[in-house]
C-alpha cells in the first residue's frame, strides 16, 4: 500500500497513511475492511459502503484474497511506524529485489540455517543471468541498433522483440523472488529500449499522435512467463509483491517513452505461476512449461552432515539413490532435478551453489550421472566468497560457485577467481569439467586402497578424552610439579595445528601403566575416571565400548617407525598440501 500511494496508483498520494490515522483500537477492523474492499470489483461492492472505502480501487491479483490471515491488534507504536514510513520515505523507486533482504531479516538465524536459506545479492544474480542469456540479448540489441539499412534495422528489432516475448524463466527455489524479479526487470529494460527504437523508426514517416492512436500495446514481455517454486508461504507472497512492484516500475518507464498511450496497471493480474511447495518433492513438469527457456536460482545449501532425515531422503530420491549420494550437499538435488527436467528440452540452467559440489567426492557422485544425460557445463564462476545485502548486516560465511549447464551448443566461458575475494577473469576454454577446470571430463571416485604397492595412509590416534589427556607446555609443567612420577607417561602430541604452526602439545598416555604404577598417581587416576565417564555418556557404541579401557585412546594408532604426516585440514590459501617426516 505504501508503494501504491507513492506510485500514484491510489486515489490520493497519501491515501494509505491518511486511512491509518486515528484511534489505534479501530485500525485492526479498518484494515480488515480495507483489504476486503480492494479485493472486490467496484461493480460488486455494497452500494452502502462507507465513502472512505468506496473510493479505493480494485487491486485484485490475489494479494488480499486470503481471508485466513489474521490482522494483529494495532498499537500506537505501529500506527506511528506506518505514518513514519508513509511520510518519511519515498517508496516509488524502491528495488523489488530489496524485498528479499527485508524478508530474510525477519527470519531468525536458526530458521535460515535449518532451511539452508541465503539471500542472493544483485551482483551474484547478474553473475548467473548475464552469461546465461542477458549478454547475448544485449549483443543482439546492439547489432540491431547498429544496422545502417532502415528496413533491415526494423526487421532485426522486431525479430529480437519477438524473441523476448517467447522467453520463459523459472526459479525452482525462488525464495522472495530475487532471480525472477531481476530477470523480468532486465528483459523489460531491453524491451523498453526496443520500443523506443521502434517508435523512432516509425515516427519518421507517421505523425506521432496518429501513431500512438493506431498502435497496439507494445509490451510483449509479461509476468505470465515467469515461474517459481518456494517452500515458505510468506516468501511466495513477498516474491509476487516484488514482481508486481517491478512490473509497475517498468510500465512507468514505457509510459515515459509513449506518453500518449494509456497503460492500465490496476487491477493486478494473478501470479499463479509462483507456487508454494517443496521443490525436491514437486514434479517440475507440472509447474513449468515444457518449452521452458531458462532455469536459474540459488537453491538452499545444507552440508551432508547437517541435513535432516527428511532432507536426506529428498536428496537421495533426487539423485536416484546412487552410491554415496548422501555425501552431496542438499543443493545438489536441484542440479539433479534440473538435469532430469531438461533431458529432452532446450532449457539452459544456471545455479548458485556452495563450492563443495565441485570438489572432492561430490563431483563424481553428482556430476557423472548428469554428464551421462548428455549435459555439459556452458559457463562457470570458480570459488568466490559469498556476499549478501540483508538488513541485519550479517554475512553468510559460504564459498560459492556458479554453474551454467545444458545440452545445447555453446561457447564455453569460465570466470576465474584467483582468490575467493578477487574479481573474476573471463576465459574461453575448450571445455569446462565438473571440477570447474579447463580440462577433459574426468571423474575421480573415492577409494580406500592405494593405486600401487605402497604403505596405506590412515588416520592418527583419537583420544576421545574430553581434553583430559592433552596438555600445553605450561599445563604439563604444573601437572608434573604436583605429581612428579607422572612425567614418564608424557609424550609429544602432534596434530595438524601443532605440525603446521610449530608449537608443542603433550599427551598423557597411560596405556602401559599398571595399577601398581597408578596407585601412587591420584591425579592420573582422576583423569582416567573423567575419561571413562565421558565415554559412557556417548551415543556411539564404539565410544561406550572404549570406556572399558580408559587408559588407552578411543582410537589408538601409534607409529613405531618413521612416518609421513599429512594434516587433514590446512588453509585454502596454501599452494601445496603441507606434509613431512616424523619419527616413532
Amino acid at each position: 500500500m505504501l508503494y501504491a500511494e507513492d506510485a500514484d496508483l491510489l486515489q490520493a498520494h497519501d491515501a494509505f497513511g491518511a486511512y491509518c490515522q486515528g484511534n489505534p483500537a479501530d485500525l485492526r477492523r479498518r484494515l480488515t475492511d480495507l483489504f476486503a474492499t480492494v479485493d472486490t470489483p467496484v461493480a460488486e461492492r455494497d452500494e452502502y459502503l462507507a465513502e472512505d472505502l468506496a473510493e479505493w480501487p480494485y487491486i485484485n491479483g490475489g494479494l488480499f484474497s486470503d481471508r485466513d490471515i489474521i490482522v494483529p491488534q494495532m498499537t500506537q507504536e505501529i500506527v506511528t511506524a506506518i505514518e513514519d514510513a508513509s511520510q518519511g520515505f519515498n517508496w516509488r523507486d524502491i528495488s523489488g529485489v530489496i524485498f528479499g533482504g527485508v524478508f530474510e531479516g525477519t527470519l531468525n538465524p536458526e530458521t535460515r540455517r535449518a532451511g539452508g536459506m541465503h539471500y542472493t545479492s544483485v551482483q551474484n544474480i547478474d553473475r548467473a543471468l548475464d552469461p546465461l542469456f542477458l549478454d547475448g540479448l544485449r549483443r543482439e540489441l546492439a547489432e540491431a541498433e547498429g544496422e545502417r539499412v532502415a528496413a533491415k534495422r526494423r526487421l532485426k528489432l522486431d525479430r529480437l522483440h519477438n524473441r523476448l516475448a517467447s522467453i520463459t524463466f523459472a526459479d525452482p527455489a525462488c525464495g522472495s523472488g530475487n532471480f525472477i524479479t531481476e530477470a523480468y526487470r532486465q528483459l523489460r529494460t531491453i524491451e523498453n529500449r526496443i520500443i523506443e527504437d521502434e517508435i523512432g523508426e516509425q515516427a519518421e514517416a507517421v505523425d506521432q499522435t496518429a501513431l500512438f492512436g493506431a498502435m497496439e500495446n507494445p509490451i510483449r514481455v509479461t509476468t505470465d512467463h515467469f515461474y517459481g517454486i518456494e517452500i515458505n508461504d510468506f516468501a511466495v507472497a513477498v516474491a509476487k509483491t516484488a514482481l508486481w512492484i517491478t512490473e509497475e516500475q517498468m510500465l512507468r518507464r514505457t509510459q515515459e517513452i509513449m506518453p500518449d498511450y494509456d497503460f492500465d496497471f490496476l487491477p493486478l493480474r494473478s501470479l499463479t505461476n509462483i507456487r508454494e511447495g517443496n521443490a525436491l518433492g514437486t514434479d517440475w513438469g507440472s509447474v513449468f512449461p515444457r518449452d521452458l527457456t531458462y532455469l536459474a536460482g540459488n537453491p538452499p545449501f545444507r552440508g551432508a552432515r547437517w541435513q535432516t532425515p527428511a532432507q536426506k531422503a529428498e536428496l537421495m530420491e533426487a539423485l536416484g539413490n546412487t552410491k554415496n549420494a548422501g555425501n552431496v550437499d542438499y543443493c545438489g538435488g536441484w542440479y539433479a532435478k534440473a538435469a532430469e527436467f531438461s533431458r529432452d528440452k532446450h532449457t539452459r540452467c544456471a545455479l548458485v551453489s556452495t563450492n563443495s559440489i565441485c570438489q572432492g567426492e561430490s563431483v563424481a557422485n553428482l556430476w557423472k550421472p548428469i554428464h551421462d544425460k548428455g549435459i555439459h557445463i556452458d559457463f562457470a564462476h570458480t570459488t568466490f566468497r559469498w556476499g549478501n545485502e540483508t538488513q541485519t548486516g550479517e554475512q553468510a560465511h559460504v564459498f560459492c560457485v556458479i554453474v551454467g549447464f545444458s545440452r545445447e551448443p555453446s561457447v564455453r566461458e569460465l570466470f576465474v577467481h584467483d582468490t575467493p575475494d578477487s574479481e573474476e577473469r573471463k576465459t574461453y576454454p575448450t571445455n569446462i569439467n565438473a571440477y570447474l577446470a579447463d580440462a577433459p571430463d574426468v571423474f575421480v571416485y573415492g577409494r580406500k586402497t592405494p593405486i600401487c604397492e605402497v604403505p596405506e595412509m590412515g588416520i592418527g590416534s583419537q583420544p576421545i578424552d574430553d581434553g583430559n589427556y592433552l596438555f600445553t607446555d605450561e599445563e604439563k609443567a604444573n601437572f608434573i610439579r604436583k605429581e612428579p612420577k607422572a612425567e614418564r607417561f608424557f609424550h609429544p602430541w602432534l596434530g595438524s595445528k601443532e605440525f603446521i604452526n610449530g608449537y608443542n602439545r603433550w599427551v598423557l598416555w597411560l596405556g602401559e601403566a599398571s595399577w601398581k604404577d597408578l596407585k601412587d598417581l591420584p591425579l592420573c587416576r582422576e583423569r582416567i575416571e573423567r575419561v571413562k565417564q565421558y565415554r559412557l555418556t556417548s551415543k556411539r557404541k564404539q565410544t561406550i565400548k572404549a570406556a572399558e579401557s580408559p587408559t588407552h585412546f578411543g582410537t589408538e594408532i601409534i607409529a613405531h617407525s618413521t612416518s609421513v604426516v599429512v594434516p587433514e585440514v590446512s588453509s585454502e590459501r596454501r599452494n601445496y598440501i603441507p606434509m613431512g617426516f616424523i619419527g616413532p
